[in-house]
């Protein structure tokens, strides 16, 4: 799966020019199983209802591994018992969703939001008093908020991202109460101040949103992966993200997706961020083969362009062979040029790893070219500042 930067950087993105963000696959992908969850005992919900809890679950691990069919399964056990529940066409959403991550077009897309309006309308029809109901609409609308900024459908994507953060809002005082809700205080008491540091521009759109706490906010979703039930999993994935990301820490990244990765081996995205969290010093040779080998034999682009940036460095790094390492990026390269939206922080690794093999060759001007672009599509301040070092005045 793709994954997405947060609620709040998506509604920054969004005021300012209806721009999605990169994490924000992550964050609503993740977030409706989370949100199921947040409830406490005593509650008048869908999860005090212990087979539901049994059925979503089951259901939930085999969107993730990947097996449609095993899912649907379980999606019509859970609708039969749970009918005009809201949780039904939400799970079909993210069924969708997870079998075509990152992109969402045409008739693909139309049926993805048909299940999210539909999770919403049942959302609103519950119980104003049942928390279900903020739940499942905040989830369904922040899903919608991502894809239709990604179809360029700006204003439907404004809307539907302001409902969420007004929806946010009201959970942010209950994680003492909720445990469950420390997963969604903590991504936003992250991003709230960290994406504004990392991108200045929209430091003066700040005064739309409530103030936040990075460490705090690290805290609660360190948390929420111990605490949290089946909500465990979603934090795991963000909380690796961030380190990979934003605090440029592979190493701790490493001991949250290596479970992951041993759990859902056949999804393809879990396997792209666990590669991601090998390319440290120390663990190049822990990228293996399988399962670089495992992306490049996928279908969508997305994934071939991370299989062979990642299989590039395994070469280079760990088998010290420049020209099978150069050939790997070059593919890598190529794919990447056919994705205009997505994957610039594996197109920035091609370029930069191209750059490195050329400029050991002696070829510095073609390697100052592929440095810049290495520049141009940095996401992490790391690729950025290796990149500049290494061109040659």
């Amino acid at each position: 799966m793709a994954m997405r930067e947060s609620l709040a950087c998506n509604l920054l993105k969004i005021f300012v020019r209806g721009n999605h963000c990169a994490l924000i696959r992550i964050v609503t992908s993740f977030l409706f199983l989370f949100l199921l969850m947040g409830t406490a005992v005593g509650q008048s919900t869908l999860f005090t209802n212990e087979k539901a809890v049994g059925l979503v679950r089951r259901g939930a691990d085999k969107i993730y591994g990947m097996e449609p069919d095993s899912a649907w399964y379980f999606i019509r056990q859970v609708d039969r018992l749970l009918p005009g529940h809201p949780v039904v066409p939400l799970m079909k959403a993210e069924l969708v969703l997870w079998q075509n991550i990152p992109i969402l077009r045409d008739s693909v897309f139309v049926v993805f939001d048909t299940y999210l309006t539909e999770a919403v309308g049942k959302s609103l029809a519950l119980h104003p008093e049942n928390p279900d109901r903020t739940f499942f609409e905040m989830s369904a609308r922040g899903l919608m908020a991502e894809y239709h900024a990604d179809n360029g459908e700006y204003m439907r994507s404004f809307n539907e991202a302001s409902r969420v953060y007004t929806l946010l809002k009201t959970t942010f005082d209950q994680t003492d109460v909720y445990p469950e809700f420390l997963f969604t205080a903590g991504i936003y008491n992250y991003f709230r101040e960290v994406y504004p540091e990392r991108h200045p521009v929209y430091k003066p759109l700040m005064w739309f949103f409530k103030s936040g706490d990075k460490e705090l906010g690290l805290e609660q979703i360190r948390m929420a992966t111990q605490r949290s039930l089946i909500s465990r999993v979603e934090a795991v994935v963000y909380l690796s993200y961030i380190y990979l990301r934003y605090e440029e820490d592979g190493k701790k990244a490493q001991s949250y997706m290596k479970g992951l990765y041993e759990a859902y081996p056949q999804n393809p995205y879990i396997i792209a961020k666990y590669l991601e969290s090998l390319n440290v010093p120390g663990s190049y040779d822990r990228i293996t083969p399988h399962m670089t080998d495992k992306l490049i034999r996928q279908e969508k682009v997305y994934y071939k362009l991370a299989g062979y940036v990642f299989k590039g460095i395994y070469l280079e790094k760990a088998v010290k062979n420049d020209t099978q390492a150069f050939d790997h990026y070059m593919m890598a390269v190529s794919y990447g040029e056919s994705l205009s939206a997505y994957g610039d922080y594996f197109k920035s690794l091609a370029y930069l790893g191209a750059g490195n093999v050329l400029k050991r060759g002696g070829r510095t001007e073609a390697a100052n070219r592929y440095f810049s672009l290495a520049v141009q599509h940095a996401q992490t301040r790391e690729v950025e500042q290796e990149a500049k070092h290494a061109m040659v005045p």
